[in-house]
């Protein structure tokens, strides 16, 4: 059954040293044992993060046997990825001390005086942050582990994750091309450089106006020949009454 984990902060290496000197003199009146094992170990992260986000990488040991202490380097490519400060979780019944530099972290785990020694399964985690585009694996490049009776192991490119990519972050703000869309004037609104398909509303206007008069038009003219038709006849008529006198 995995052990719980809590977070812990760093501790300086004297208090460490201590702790461990208390394990061996427990381990100095304990008959010798076999050296520390660990089944399978695994390291669980995501494959693809975004630049400037944090995310866990998990560290799993299947199978561990009469492990007082550990002592664990990560490797991985800094232009990438960066541990983040006072993140590693410890085992209950224990604590941490952290050691970076460029590129790899280095975790030391060790049991308090009274605690058991760890056995079964455990886990803990790192948190990192994605520094710019590219990809990187985390690789566990070495690790030792110590009994109660000091004796210890050692392993080297013990495990890794598969390549993590980082990429870009999503592009926001002005330029970006999620601006708003320009707005435009109605159609036939003046100035809006848009048409109505046969013209503008007020050519539609004046083309209405004078097909209205066109009948008015035509009444005029019927009464004008009329008109004329009338002043023509009067005229005949006055000549014909002259030349009977």
């Amino acid at each position: 059954m995995p052990h719980r984990t809590r977070r812990l902060p760093r501790l300086p290496l004297l208090a460490l040293a201590a702790v461990i000197g208390a394990g061996a003199a427990v381990g100095a009146v304990t008959p010798a044992s076999a050296a520390p094992t660990t089944g399978a170990v695994t390291i669980a992260a995501p494959a693809q993060v975004a630049d400037g986000a944090a995310f866990d990488a998990t560290v799993t040991f299947a199978a561990v046997t009469d492990v007082y202490a550990y002592e664990a380097t990560f490797t991985f490519d800094p232009a990438v990825v960066s541990y983040v400060d006072g993140s590693a979780t410890a085992p209950a019944g224990g604590f941490d001390t952290v050691r970076t530099s460029a590129g790899s972290v280095e975790v030391v785990h060790t049991r308090l005086g009274t605690s058991p020694a760890l056995s079964g399964a455990v886990s803990f985690t790192l948190r990192f942050t994605a520094e710019a585009p590219g990809a990187t694996a985390i690789a566990l490049s070495s690790l030792r582990l110590i009994d109660t009776a000091t004796g210890s192991t050692t392993a080297a490119d013990v495990a890794a994750t598969p390549s993590i990519t980082v990429t870009a972050a999503p592009a926001t703000g002005p330029g970006s091309g999620s601006g708003s869309t320009p707005t435009t004037a109605p159609a036939g609104d003046p100035g809006s450089g848009t048409s109505t398909g046969s013209g503008s509303t007020r050519e539609s206007s004046l083309a209405s106006t004078g097909q209205d008069v066109l009948p008015w038009l035509g009444g005029g003219a019927v009464l004008l020949l009329a008109g004329v038709g009338a002043l023509l006849l009067t005229a005949t008529r006055r000549r014909r009454m002259g030349g009977a006198r």
